[in-house]
Protein backbone atom coordinates (compact mmCIF):
# COMPACT_ATOMS: atom_id res chain seq x y z
CA UNK A 1 0.00 0.00 0.00
CA UNK A 2 0.75 3.60 -0.58
CA UNK A 3 0.98 6.49 1.33
CA UNK A 4 1.41 10.08 0.65
CA UNK A 5 3.01 12.44 2.40
CA UNK A 6 1.81 16.02 3.11
CA UNK A 7 3.21 19.66 2.72
CA UNK A 8 5.91 20.35 5.69
CA UNK A 9 7.12 16.79 5.58
CA UNK A 10 7.88 15.77 2.54
CA UNK A 11 5.02 16.66 -0.69
CA UNK A 12 4.74 14.15 -3.11
CA UNK A 13 6.69 11.49 -1.25
CA UNK A 14 5.57 8.28 -0.93
CA UNK A 15 6.64 4.95 0.80
CA UNK A 16 5.39 1.29 -0.18
CA UNK A 17 5.67 -0.51 3.34
CA UNK A 18 5.99 -3.79 1.26
CA UNK A 19 9.59 -2.43 -0.27
CA UNK A 20 10.52 -2.49 3.71
CA UNK A 21 12.87 -5.27 5.22
CA UNK A 22 10.74 -8.44 5.86
CA UNK A 23 8.52 -8.41 8.63
CA UNK A 24 8.26 -4.95 8.93
CA UNK A 25 4.66 -4.83 9.29
CA UNK A 26 5.16 -7.36 12.45
CA UNK A 27 7.40 -4.75 13.98
CA UNK A 28 4.75 -2.05 14.06
CA UNK A 29 2.11 -4.60 15.07
CA UNK A 30 4.47 -5.22 17.75
CA UNK A 31 4.81 -2.01 18.91
CA UNK A 32 1.63 -1.13 18.87
CA UNK A 33 0.87 -3.66 21.61
CA UNK A 34 3.36 -2.62 23.64
CA UNK A 35 2.22 1.15 23.29
CA UNK A 36 -1.61 0.10 23.90
CA UNK A 37 -0.32 -1.39 27.39
CA UNK A 38 1.83 1.60 28.28
CA UNK A 39 -1.18 3.82 27.47
CA UNK A 40 -3.83 1.66 29.10
CA UNK A 41 -1.64 2.04 32.76
CA UNK A 42 -1.30 5.66 31.73
CA UNK A 43 -4.38 6.38 31.63
CA UNK A 44 -5.83 4.50 34.24
CA UNK A 45 -7.01 6.60 37.51
CA UNK A 46 -5.54 4.51 39.94
CA UNK A 47 -1.67 4.27 38.02
CA UNK A 48 -1.32 1.12 40.26
CA UNK A 49 2.11 -0.71 39.13
CA UNK A 50 4.99 -2.17 41.10
CA UNK A 51 8.40 -0.72 40.79
CA UNK A 52 11.09 -2.70 41.54
CA UNK A 53 14.79 -1.85 41.64
CA UNK A 54 17.66 -4.02 38.99
CA UNK A 55 21.00 -4.63 39.56
CA UNK A 56 22.87 -1.74 37.94
CA UNK A 57 20.70 0.85 39.99
CA UNK A 58 18.11 1.35 37.39
CA UNK A 59 14.16 0.82 37.62
CA UNK A 60 11.30 -1.26 36.34
CA UNK A 61 7.79 -1.87 36.87
CA UNK A 62 5.35 -4.33 35.94
CA UNK A 63 3.91 -2.27 32.87
CA UNK A 64 7.67 -2.34 31.65
CA UNK A 65 6.97 -6.20 31.94
CA UNK A 66 3.56 -6.44 30.60
CA UNK A 67 4.80 -4.36 27.64
CA UNK A 68 7.65 -6.39 26.93
CA UNK A 69 5.06 -9.64 27.19
CA UNK A 70 2.55 -7.85 24.85
CA UNK A 71 5.27 -6.87 22.31
CA UNK A 72 7.40 -10.29 22.41
CA UNK A 73 4.26 -12.21 21.93
CA UNK A 74 3.67 -10.59 18.55
CA UNK A 75 7.14 -11.18 17.45
CA UNK A 76 7.17 -14.83 17.92
CA UNK A 77 5.93 -14.61 14.05
CA UNK A 78 9.26 -13.61 12.88
CA UNK A 79 12.56 -15.73 12.76
CA UNK A 80 14.50 -13.20 14.45
CA UNK A 81 16.29 -13.40 18.28
CA UNK A 82 14.84 -10.64 20.24
CA UNK A 83 17.27 -8.81 22.39
CA UNK A 84 15.06 -7.01 25.35
CA UNK A 85 15.91 -5.05 28.46
CA UNK A 86 13.84 -6.50 30.68
CA UNK A 87 15.04 -9.96 29.95
CA UNK A 88 18.25 -11.92 30.97
CA UNK A 89 21.60 -10.36 29.14
CA UNK A 90 22.73 -12.08 25.88
CA UNK A 91 25.80 -12.25 23.53
CA UNK A 92 24.58 -10.77 20.01
CA UNK A 93 28.61 -10.55 18.50
CA UNK A 94 28.59 -12.80 15.20
CA UNK A 95 24.69 -12.40 14.72
CA UNK A 96 23.40 -11.28 11.15
CA UNK A 97 20.47 -9.61 12.69
CA UNK A 98 18.79 -9.07 15.83
CA UNK A 99 15.85 -7.38 16.96
CA UNK A 100 16.20 -4.76 20.38
CA UNK A 101 13.54 -3.89 22.13
CA UNK A 102 13.06 -1.15 24.98
CA UNK A 103 9.14 -1.88 26.30
CA UNK A 104 9.35 1.28 28.14
CA UNK A 105 12.00 3.87 27.40
CA UNK A 106 11.53 6.39 30.07
CA UNK A 107 10.44 4.19 32.95
CA UNK A 108 11.66 7.06 35.40
CA UNK A 109 9.62 9.57 33.85
CA UNK A 110 6.47 7.17 33.61
CA UNK A 111 7.06 6.31 37.10
CA UNK A 112 6.80 10.10 38.12
CA UNK A 113 3.30 10.28 35.99
CA UNK A 114 5.06 11.83 32.99
CA UNK A 115 3.90 11.19 29.43
CA UNK A 116 7.01 11.45 27.54
CA UNK A 117 7.78 7.49 27.58
CA UNK A 118 7.93 5.41 24.81
CA UNK A 119 8.02 1.99 22.88
CA UNK A 120 11.49 1.31 20.65
CA UNK A 121 12.02 -1.88 18.45
CA UNK A 122 14.89 -1.55 16.00
CA UNK A 123 16.02 -4.19 14.00
CA UNK A 124 20.48 -4.33 14.18
CA UNK A 125 22.71 -6.47 12.22
CA UNK A 126 25.74 -6.72 14.79
CA UNK A 127 27.90 -8.55 11.99
CA UNK A 128 27.63 -4.86 10.27
CA UNK A 129 27.09 -2.93 13.03
CA UNK A 130 24.09 -1.42 11.31
CA UNK A 131 20.56 -0.50 12.24
CA UNK A 132 18.53 -1.02 9.18
CA UNK A 133 14.90 -0.04 10.91
CA UNK A 134 14.19 2.12 13.80
CA UNK A 135 11.02 2.46 15.45
CA UNK A 136 9.68 4.86 18.73
CA UNK A 137 5.91 4.63 19.29
CA UNK A 138 4.45 7.21 21.87
CA UNK A 139 1.74 5.43 24.03
CA UNK A 140 0.52 8.87 25.18
CA UNK A 141 -0.45 10.38 21.51
CA UNK A 142 -0.76 6.93 19.46
CA UNK A 143 2.01 8.27 17.22
CA UNK A 144 4.66 6.20 15.84
CA UNK A 145 7.84 7.64 14.01
CA UNK A 146 10.04 5.45 11.85
CA UNK A 147 12.66 4.99 9.78
CA UNK A 148 14.09 2.41 7.09
CA UNK A 149 18.24 2.64 6.62
CA UNK A 150 17.51 4.62 3.16
CA UNK A 151 14.01 4.74 2.32
CA UNK A 152 13.98 7.85 4.42
CA UNK A 153 12.08 8.89 8.11
CA UNK A 154 8.01 8.72 8.40
CA UNK A 155 5.60 8.98 11.01
CA UNK A 156 1.98 8.05 11.53
CA UNK A 157 -0.60 7.75 13.89
CA UNK A 158 -2.04 4.54 15.20
CA UNK A 159 -5.24 3.41 16.30
CA UNK A 160 -6.99 -0.13 17.37
CA UNK A 161 -9.61 -2.13 14.90
CA UNK A 162 -10.02 -4.44 17.51
CA UNK A 163 -9.20 -6.24 20.88
CA UNK A 164 -6.48 -8.29 19.19
CA UNK A 165 -3.94 -5.59 18.58
CA UNK A 166 -5.26 -5.03 14.90
CA UNK A 167 -5.13 -1.42 13.71
CA UNK A 168 -5.03 0.78 11.14
CA UNK A 169 -3.36 4.60 10.69
CA UNK A 170 -2.99 7.56 9.06
CA UNK A 171 -0.99 7.94 5.86
CA UNK A 172 3.11 8.36 6.90
CA UNK A 173 4.43 11.63 6.28
CA UNK A 174 8.01 12.52 5.55
CA UNK A 175 9.75 14.09 8.51
CA UNK A 176 12.84 16.02 8.31
CA UNK A 177 14.89 17.79 10.42
CA UNK A 178 14.64 21.48 11.37
CA UNK A 179 16.88 24.20 9.57
CA UNK A 180 17.07 26.17 13.60
CA UNK A 181 20.47 27.09 14.03
CA UNK A 182 21.72 25.61 17.45
CA UNK A 183 22.27 28.95 18.97
CA UNK A 184 18.57 29.85 18.33
CA UNK A 185 17.51 25.75 19.14
CA UNK A 186 16.81 23.15 21.39
CA UNK A 187 19.09 20.45 22.91
CA UNK A 188 17.71 17.41 24.49
CA UNK A 189 19.92 16.59 27.26
CA UNK A 190 20.24 13.24 29.29
CA UNK A 191 22.01 12.77 32.11
CA UNK A 192 25.38 11.27 31.16
CA UNK A 193 26.89 9.83 34.10
CA UNK A 194 24.07 7.05 34.66
CA UNK A 195 25.81 5.78 31.14
CA UNK A 196 28.56 4.34 33.46
CA UNK A 197 26.46 2.68 35.87
CA UNK A 198 25.01 0.62 32.97
CA UNK A 199 28.20 -0.01 30.87
CA UNK A 200 30.87 -0.36 33.67
CA UNK A 201 33.20 1.98 32.26
CA UNK A 202 35.17 4.46 33.91
CA UNK A 203 33.45 7.19 35.35
CA UNK A 204 34.36 10.88 34.53
CA UNK A 205 35.15 13.03 37.94
CA UNK A 206 32.30 14.61 39.59
CA UNK A 207 30.75 17.24 38.48
CA UNK A 208 31.02 16.09 34.44
CA UNK A 209 27.20 16.53 34.03
CA UNK A 210 27.40 19.89 35.38
CA UNK A 211 30.38 21.65 33.25
CA UNK A 212 28.18 19.63 30.00
CA UNK A 213 25.07 21.28 30.94
CA UNK A 214 26.20 24.42 31.62
CA UNK A 215 28.65 24.05 28.01
CA UNK A 216 25.35 22.49 26.02
CA UNK A 217 23.66 26.03 28.06
CA UNK A 218 26.27 28.42 25.97
CA UNK A 219 25.31 26.86 22.97
CA UNK A 220 22.05 26.73 22.25
CA UNK A 221 18.68 28.32 23.55
CA UNK A 222 18.00 26.09 25.94
CA UNK A 223 18.23 22.68 27.49
CA UNK A 224 15.22 19.70 27.85
CA UNK A 225 15.01 16.68 29.21
CA UNK A 226 12.03 14.62 28.48
CA UNK A 227 13.49 11.32 30.58
CA UNK A 228 13.33 8.91 27.07
CA UNK A 229 16.21 8.79 25.14
CA UNK A 230 14.38 7.52 22.04
CA UNK A 231 12.15 10.57 22.12
CA UNK A 232 15.15 12.97 22.21
CA UNK A 233 16.17 11.61 18.83
CA UNK A 234 12.54 11.64 17.67
CA UNK A 235 11.89 15.19 18.56
CA UNK A 236 15.09 15.93 16.67
CA UNK A 237 14.10 14.13 13.25
CA UNK A 238 10.58 15.77 13.20
CA UNK A 239 12.83 19.36 13.85
CA UNK A 240 9.97 19.35 16.92
CA UNK A 241 9.79 22.87 18.57
CA UNK A 242 13.16 24.39 16.96
CA UNK A 243 14.87 21.01 17.75
CA UNK A 244 18.42 21.18 16.98
CA UNK A 245 20.32 18.21 18.95
CA UNK A 246 20.08 15.74 21.14
CA UNK A 247 22.96 14.75 23.34
CA UNK A 248 22.45 10.85 25.25
CA UNK A 249 23.73 7.93 26.67
CA UNK A 250 23.46 4.21 26.62
CA UNK A 251 21.86 3.93 30.34
CA UNK A 252 19.39 1.06 29.74
CA UNK A 253 21.62 -0.63 26.54
CA UNK A 254 21.31 -0.05 22.76
CA UNK A 255 17.80 0.36 22.25
CA UNK A 256 18.01 4.13 24.09
CA UNK A 257 20.62 4.95 20.93
CA UNK A 258 19.00 3.21 18.20
CA UNK A 259 17.01 6.23 17.36
CA UNK A 260 19.95 7.87 15.70
CA UNK A 261 18.77 5.80 12.62
CA UNK A 262 16.08 8.46 12.74
CA UNK A 263 17.57 11.19 12.70
CA UNK A 264 19.95 10.00 9.99
CA UNK A 265 17.20 9.20 7.43
CA UNK A 266 15.49 12.48 8.65
CA UNK A 267 18.56 14.31 7.15
CA UNK A 268 20.33 14.74 9.97
CA UNK A 269 23.52 13.65 11.48
CA UNK A 270 24.74 11.11 14.37
CA UNK A 271 28.61 11.03 16.27
CA UNK A 272 29.09 8.10 18.65
CA UNK A 273 31.48 7.99 21.31
CA UNK A 274 32.71 4.82 23.55
CA UNK A 275 34.59 5.56 26.96
CA UNK A 276 35.25 1.81 27.33
CA UNK A 277 39.14 3.16 27.91
CA UNK A 278 38.43 6.18 29.88
CA UNK A 279 38.44 8.39 26.86
CA UNK A 280 35.84 9.43 24.38
CA UNK A 281 36.74 7.28 21.27
CA UNK A 282 34.68 8.01 18.47
CA UNK A 283 32.86 4.84 17.20
CA UNK A 284 30.57 4.18 14.23
CA UNK A 285 27.15 5.92 14.35
CA UNK A 286 24.95 2.71 14.52
CA UNK A 287 27.73 0.62 16.44
CA UNK A 288 25.17 0.78 19.18
CA UNK A 289 26.56 -2.23 20.84
CA UNK A 290 29.91 -0.53 21.26
CA UNK A 291 28.90 3.48 21.97
CA UNK A 292 27.08 4.50 25.21
CA UNK A 293 27.79 8.60 24.54
CA UNK A 294 25.81 9.93 21.15
CA UNK A 295 25.34 13.07 19.71
CA UNK A 296 22.69 14.07 17.15
CA UNK A 297 21.80 16.66 15.31
CA UNK A 298 20.19 18.69 12.27
CA UNK A 299 23.32 18.31 10.35
CA UNK A 300 26.70 17.63 10.83
CA UNK A 301 27.96 20.92 11.50
CA UNK A 302 25.79 21.28 14.66
CA UNK A 303 26.67 17.86 15.52
CA UNK A 304 30.20 18.88 15.23
CA UNK A 305 30.35 21.65 17.50
CA UNK A 306 28.78 19.94 20.24
CA UNK A 307 31.39 17.86 20.10
CA UNK A 308 34.06 19.91 19.92
CA UNK A 309 32.61 22.59 22.16
CA UNK A 310 32.18 19.73 25.15
CA UNK A 311 35.61 17.67 24.50
CA UNK A 312 34.31 14.83 22.76
CA UNK A 313 36.52 15.32 19.96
Amino acid sequence: MLHSATRGEGMNEQFDLSSGPKGLMTMIRAVFAGMQVVQSAQRSPQRQFVVTQKHDGTSVTSVDMASQTAVLRVLEGLDILVWAEEAPPMSVSGLSEVLILDPLDGTSAFGSGLSTSTVALALFHPRRSEVSVSLVGVPTSGELIMAVKGKGAWRTYLRPIDTNFGLTFDPLRRIRVSETPLAKGRVFYDFLNQSFKKTGYPSFPNGFDLKLQTSLGRLSAGLFNTGSNCLHHSLVAKGWGASAAAVTSQVGGPWDIAGGLIVEEAGGAVRAFSTKTGLFVEVPSEAIDEANFYVSGNSLATVDVICNFVGFS
